[in-house]
C-alpha cells in the first residue's frame, strides 16, 4: 500500500462517521493522521488508523467557532499539519464557518451558507423545484396541530412521511400509512415539520466529489441484504451535475433518493459531508477522502460493481455454496485490519 507523507488533522465531534473517515484515510495510504476530538469521540483512542488522538472539552459543533478555531490552529502549528478534515456533520458545519482562518489547508468544503441550504431538507426541496428536479410532494408545517388539521380535512393524502428539516440518521422520521398511525404524530418533538408523500419503491443513493461545481468522482449505489452495489444512471448524474453546477460548490456530497416501480427517481435530501457508506464506496473503488486530497482513486465505476459485507459472504456460503472471491478476501482483510474497534463494535455498538 502506498504511504503518503501528508500530515492530517481530523476534527471529530462524535465517533461513528469520524471512524469511517479514518478508515478511508488509512486505505488511501495516509498514515500520519492526528485526531482532535471531544469526549463523544473517546472510542477513537483505540484505532490503529491514527498516530494520536487528542481529547478536549472543546465542542466542535459550530456553536463556539472562535474557541474551536483557536484550539485547532494551535494543534496545526504544533504538529505541522498539512490538511484539516472534518469527521462528521457537526465538525463539517464548524469548518465551513472557519475554513478561511485555518492555519493549514482545509479539505474542500462548501461555504457556510451553501452547507446550510443543502443540509436543510426544505431548502433543498425548494432548490430542486427551482431546477426542475423531481422530488416527492412536500409541505412544511409549524406545528402538529396544524398538520393534524390538514390531515383531517383531506388536504394531505396517505401515505406520507414526517421528518425534521435538519436532523439525520433517521432521527425523528415517522411514516404514516393510514389513520391508525396518526398516534405517531404525537411523538413528533421538533418544528417545523416536513411532510412528504411516501414513494413506493427502493432506497438508492449517489455520492460525488466536486470542484467548483464540476463533478470529478461519481457513483450511484444501492445497499440490500448486506451487499453494496454501484450502477450507472445518466439521469442521476445529470440531475446532480445541475445541482452542483448551480451552486459551484466543492467537496463531498451524498444524495438520498427513492426509485419508484415505474423507474422514476425522487430526490429526498443531500448530505454535504462525508457519509455512512463511504467505507463501502472505498472498497468498491472510489475513495472520496482520497479524491479531496488529490490522491489516486477511480472517477466512475462500471455498472454492477459490488462489495459483499461479511454477513452477506457467510449467508451466500451457507445457502448458495458459492466461493469466496478475491474481492471478498480483500474486503475481509481490510475490515479486520483494526481489531480492537471491531471487537468493541461487536461487544457494545457505539451510541454516537
Amino acid at each position: 500500500m502506498q504511504n503518503y507523507n501528508l500530515k492530517v488533522l481530523l476534527v471529530a465531534h462524535g465517533y461513528i462517521l469520524p471512524y469511517k473517515v479514518l478508515f478511508c484515510l488509512w486505505d488511501a495510504g495516509v498514515h500520519n493522521v492526528y485526531v482532535l476530538a471531544n469526549r463523544r469521540g473517546t472510542r477513537l483512542r483505540y484505532t490503529r488508523f491514527s498516530r494520536r488522538v487528542i481529547l478536549t472539552d472543546t465542542a466542535f459543533d459550530g456553536n463556539e467557532p472562535e474557541k474551536a478555531l483557536g484550539e485547532i490552529n494551535r494543534h496545526v502549528k504544533n504538529l505541522g499539519i498539512d490538511v484539516v478534515l472534518s469527521g462528521d456533520q457537526f465538525s463539517t458545519r464548524l469548518l465551513t464557518m472557519i475554513q478561511p482562518h485555518l492555519a493549514a489547508k482545509c479539505f474542500p468544503l462548501p461555504d457556510a451558507a451553501t452547507y446550510g441550504l443543502l443540509y436543510n431538507k426544505w431548502e433543498f426541496f425548494e432548490l430542486c423545484q427551482e431546477l426542475h428536479i423531481r422530488c416527492p410532494e412536500t409541505r412544511l408545517f409549524e406545528s402538529t396541530a396544524n398538520l393534524l388539521e390538514k390531515i383531517r380535512s383531506g388536504a394531505i393524502a396517505y401515505p406520507f412521511i414526517c421528518k425534521p428539516v435538519d436532523l439525520e440518521a433517521s432521527s425523528g422520521i415517522f411514516t404514516i400509512f393510514s389513520e391508525k398511525d396518526l398516534e405517531q404524530i404525537r411523538k413528533i418533538f421538533y418544528t417545523p415539520i416536513l411532510v412528504q408523500k411516501f414513494i413506493e419503491g427502493e432506497d438508492i443513493g449517489a455520492s460525488v466529489y466536486c470542484e467548483n461545481g464540476v463533478i470529478k468522482h461519481f457513483l450511484a449505489h444501492r445497499f440490500q441484504r448486506q451487499i453494496y452495489q454501484t450502477f450507472l444512471n445518466d439521469e442521476i448524474y445529470n440531475a446532480i451535475a445541475t445541482i452542483m453546477g448551480s451552486l459551484k460548490v466543492s467537496g463531498v456530497f451524498n444524495f438520498d433518493m427513492r426509485l419508484s416501480p415505474d423507474g422514476g427517481i425522487y430526490y429526498l435530501e443531500c448530505n454535504p459531508r462525508f457519509f455512512l457508506k463511504m467505507i463501502m464506496s472505498a472498497l468498491a473503488g472510489i475513495n472520496f477522502v482520497a479524491a479531496g486530497l488529490g490522491l489516486p482513486t477511480q472517477t466512475r465505476l462500471k455498472d454492477g460493481t459490488f462489495v459483499r459485507m461479511p454477513k452477506a459472504i457467510i449467508v451466500d456460503l451457507l445457502t448458495k455454496l458459492c466461493r469466496i472471491s478475491r474481492v471478498d478476501i480483500l474486503t475481509m482483510r481490510k475490515l479486520v485490519a483494526d481489531p480492537i474497534p471491531l471487537f468493541m463494535r461487536i461487544a457494545k455498538p457505539p451510541k454516537v
